[in-house]
């Protein structure tokens, strides 16, 4: 299946602002950058994230196609979505920064 049959949700809990939600695209005040560490903590950032396997016969496979998001220090996140749909593979892409 193509990844545009899959979709999963990014959740945002704001502990600061007594726990209110925030589910689907959402932005950041500023995009400081991947990694970068300000005065509260590690701002985690991404833009255009893709991720490809190549099968033993060389075919190409789109698993994850042009993601953006970010994770701000005192936030709690959850990454949801049924079976497959990518949820390991973001955080395992992710990690490797």
């Amino acid at each position: 299946m193509s990844p545009e049959s899959y979709s999963f949700a990014v959740v945002v809990v704001d502990e600061e602002a007594g726990g209110g939600r925030t589910e689907g695209p959402v932005r950041p005040k500023s995009w400081v950058g991947a990694g970068s560490e300000g005065a509260e903590g590690v701002y985690l950032t991404w833009k255009d994230l893709w991720v490809t396997t190549l099968s033993f016969k060389g075919k190409s496979t789109t698993i994850l196609a042009s993601l953006a998001g970010y994770a701000q220090p005192d936030e709690v996140l959850a990454i949801m979505g049924p079976s497959d749909c990518g949820k390991s593979t973001l955080l395992d892409a992710l990690s490797v920064f």
